[in-house]
């Protein structure tokens, strides 16, 4: 019965609000940093092309224009 109870208790707790903005929030900071980084070694002349450089500022753009805070 306690393992019930504490997955009970871990599901209700991951569904607040406030912790699930919180890894909304988490994993839109990853995966900035991630296009970021892309968009760096790219224009630093590393492994990534024009357009791959170019679809990575528009997905950091949809990121921007989805207004989750970080």
């Amino acid at each position: 019965m306690g393992r019930l109870a504490a997955a009970e208790r871990r599901e209700r707790f991951e569904a607040l609000p406030e912790v699930v903005a919180e890894r909304e929030a988490f994993r839109v900071g990853v995966r900035r940093a991630q296009l970021e980084g892309r968009i760096a070694r790219g224009t630093a002349g590393g492994f990534y092309s024009e357009a791959d450089i170019e679809h990575a500022r528009a997905a950091l753009a949809r990121l921007d224009g989805a207004g989750v805070a970080v």
